[in-house]
């Protein structure tokens, strides 16, 4: 009897004690916005291509080249290839030349070299374009 006696007054106490559930606890984090890579600062955007350019080929265990996979990476990041393309160039002027890369349009790089190779004027001035 002492024995059932006391296990209805510790339900009944347990009732009256409040308890918080956790949907009303307060998160420490308020909450998580999205960072984008392109407004990372200049000189971490080339390391943070590096970066997903190496996990993602590591993802694919190595079944793809690392020029294939910083391809992807570059558009999945919205990251210019340029500067881990052309790591070690400080002319602007042939940087400024070179968006052709990110627009993907190889004809214009060709159509640039090409004139840049070959003086005006000359017999050899108009190449044959295949693409």
């Amino acid at each position: 009897m002492k024995r059932s006696f006391s296990i209805i007054i510790l339900f009944s106490l347990l009732l009256v004690i409040e308890g918080m559930s956790q949907s009303q606890t307060r998160p420490t984090i308020l909450s998580y916005t999205y960072y984008p890579p392109t407004e990372d600062k200049i000189s971490w955007q080339p390391l943070n291509l590096m970066m997903s350019a190496t996990y993602f080929r590591v993802v694919k265990e190595g079944e793809l080249d690392f020029d294939s996979c910083l391809v992807y990476s570059s558009r999945s990041v919205r990251l210019s290839k340029l500067p881990v393309v052309g790591e070690g160039i400080d002319d602007i002027e042939m940087l400024a030349q070179s968006q052709w890369v990110d627009r993907r349009r190889p004809a214009e790089g060709i159509n640039l070299l090409s004139r840049a190779a070959v003086p005006l004027g000359s017999t050899f001035s108009k190449v044959q374009l295949v693409v």
